[in-house]
């Protein structure tokens, strides 16, 4: 259940959509997580179901949906 937030904290900080403050942060603060993160990310079990572009795409649709909302 993890490894869903793992590989989508990894490509949205990496595309911008997340500050990238964030990824660096956690990797001085918890390095053993981001290798857990990048280990995960990379087994083809995820990698053969994940579409970075989609979840990058609805993930930027649905924060500029709420900004809209709340302005």
């Amino acid at each position: 259940m993890t490894g869903s937030f793992a590989i989508r904290f990894q490509t949205l900080t990496e595309a911008g959509v997340l500050p990238k403050a964030l990824w660096t942060k956690t990797s001085e603060q918890a390095p053993n997580f981001i290798k857990w993160v990048k280990a995960v990310s990379a087994h083809p079990s995820v990698t053969s179901i994940y579409d970075a572009e989609t979840i990058i795409s609805s993930t930027r649709a649905r924060f500029e949906q709420a900004k809209a909302a709340s302005a």
